[in-house]
């Protein structure tokens, strides 16, 4: 095998030259030789697809405008312990999240941008880390690859553009488990990957809570095990990592469990515990199967070759253990998907923790594609033809659905039949380059055209500043079933929710000037019983504004 170096060196620039170099070429730039020069462009690349149009659109409900709130309410009350939203104490999450919005809202100001900045900037380090691990298990163009991978992979980029708190416990078990490895492959494990390794699993626990902990917990202990790398446990140091890692936790827990007596309970009991193991108390019911459809469209189109990438890893099993990279990578995907199956509890957003592992297996099996330009590889061929036999009854569905949406689905299919054509005449260099290029273009075209509409339907701003205008301080403000987080966030104020029917009739028929968001659905429900009593004002997407207020 040659030195494929430069071939995968110039993926960075075939969009912008359109060449691709000879995989088994010696001849090599020392420019794409150089780490630093790799490290600026995937920082560079990163940041502009996670800031791209950032703050252009509004929050959406229910996730985005919660969060932002909270953040905001700490930068306007000075309270940086006690998380609060809509006037109540909100446990749900830890406070690191909130504590790096509330700092991007003091740098740029309350608004959109500033509150999705950060998971701009947590995710586009990520990737820089994700680099610096693939390079650390395998070599620099397989590092390359894993960063590129990753940084465009679906879920990934678009939870690095959300007000979200994911993206931080991501990035915190990525680094925890990036110290980790290298630490572990070094003769002995360096003084200074010690605070950083601990360090960064307070960072994860302050971000999530528990799982911050137990899921790198659950990944490193059986690698221990199974490489029977018993030094690890000594040189890794517990003693003075707890005492790091309970210093760090403290700055937060301590202080919020001290003023809020009711914080340990929930926080661990109920938002934990319970949404773990009891079905009942769950607040997300989905089926066991859930994430692996998640994963599929989360991991796309990267998701399809992770099949053939575990089956390379895997063979031959038995000597597993003497292949530490690929163990340490099958026990990162394999346990913290299985632990989140079992969860009672499931959101879509849980899964992200496992891409890494995966963006680094998929860039391992295309980087000896490359590097093996000559040799079949059937594997690699059956998800090209995965991939097109799943897109064309996507477009058909499309067709009948939705034809507005129609040339995003055409220009996907386009570029990966390419890619597979660029594939099959052993051109795999160039072929991985059109499948990333075809990611980043699809991503341009929902963000400028699909993300605005969507994000109107989800959010109201619109409708918040217009009640703003029209509402004075003493008016009554609520909305039926469940709270827009949104409004609270545009309008500053205080929202009440209307749990049911008969809270709405009482709602309605209060003396006082009020105003009432509902969805059309439940309008067209009760329009005979309120019609007579309300006048709809403004309408936002499927939300109506309705008051009692005389013109």
């Amino acid at each position: 095998m040659g030195d494929c170096g430069p071939s995968i060196a110039a993926l960075t620039i075939c969009d912008m030259c359109g060449t691709i170099m000879n995989p088994d070429t010696k001849a090599s730039s020392s420019f794409f030789q150089n780490d630093f020069v790799l490290i600026l462009f995937l920082l560079v690349f990163s940041l502009s697809l996670y800031t791209f149009k950032l703050g252009d659109c509004p929050f959406f409900n229910p996730d985005e405008g919660l969060h932002a709130q909270v953040a905001k309410n700490m930068v306007v009350d000075g309270d940086w312990i006690t998380p609060r939203f809509n006037g109540q104490n909100f446990y749900d999450k830890p406070i690191l999240y909130y504590w790096l919005n509330a700092l991007s809202f003091k740098l740029f100001g309350i608004n959109e941008f500033a509150a999705r900045f950060p998971a701009a900037l947590l995710g586009a380090l990520g990737v820089l880390v994700t680099f610096l691990l693939g390079k650390a298990l395998y070599d620099r163009w397989t590092g390359f690859m894993r960063a590129v991978i990753l940084s465009i992979s679906f879920e990934y980029l678009f939870l690095s553009r959300l007000v979200v708190h994911d993206i931080s416990l991501t990035f915190g078990i990525l680094l925890s488990l990036s110290l980790f490895y290298y630490g572990s492959q070094q003769h002995k494990v360096p003084a200074w990957v010690i605070p950083l390794f601990y360090g960064s699993l307070a960072w994860s626990v302050l971000a999530k809570g528990p799982l911050g902990l137990i899921l790198p917990g659950m990944i490193i202990v059986p690698y221990i095990f199974i490489t029977k790398d018993w030094r690890l446990i000594k040189e890794l140091r517990p003693g003075l990592g707890t005492i790091i890692f309970l210093l760090l936790v403290a700055t937060w827990y301590v202080p919020v469990s001290i003023r809020n007596r009711d914080f340990l309970y929930y926080f661990i009991v109920h938002q934990h515990l319970q949404q773990f193991l009891s079905a009942a108390k769950a607040t997300h019911h989905e089926p066991f199967y859930f994430y692996l459809p998640v994963f599929i469209g989360g991991f796309f189109p990267w998701s399809f070759f992770l099949p053939q990438a575990l089956a390379l890893s895997l063979s031959p099993f038995r000597k597993l253990a003497d292949r530490k990279q690929d163990l340490f990578l099958i026990l990162w995907l394999a346990i913290p998907f299985i632990f989140l199956t079992i969860a009672r509890s499931k959101l879509n957003t849980y899964i992200l923790p496992v891409y890494p592992a995966a963006a680094l297996l998929v860039a391992k099996l295309w980087k000896d594609a490359i590097c093996n330009a000559a040799e079949k590889n059937r594997g690699i061929w059956y998800a090209f033809i995965a991939l097109i036999a799943i897109l064309i009854p996507a477009l058909i569905a499309l067709i009948i659905y939705n034809p507005a949406y129609l040339y995003i689905g055409l220009v996907l299919l386009a570029g990966i039949a390419i890619s597979f054509y660029c594939f099959f005449s052993k051109i795999n260099g160039l072929s991985f380059a059109l499948l990333a290029a075809t990611s980043v273009i699809i991503f341009l075209l929902v963000t400028i055209c699909v993300m605005p509409s969507m994000f109107h339907d989800y959010s109201t701003k619109d409708l918040a500043g217009y009640l703003r205008q029209v509402s004075s301080p003493s008016d009554s403000i609520a909305c039926y079933r469940r709270v827009q987080n949104s409004t609270v966030f545009y309008t500053g104020r205080l929202v009440t929710k209307v749990k049911n029917r008969a809270a709405l009739s009482e709602y309605i028929n209060q003396t006082g000037t009020w105003f009432l968001i509902l969805d059309e659905k439940d309008y067209k429900k009760y329009q005979g019983e309120i019609e007579n009593k309300i006048r709809i004002i403004y309408r936002e997407g499927e939300h109506l504004l309705l008051t009692n207020k005389k013109p």
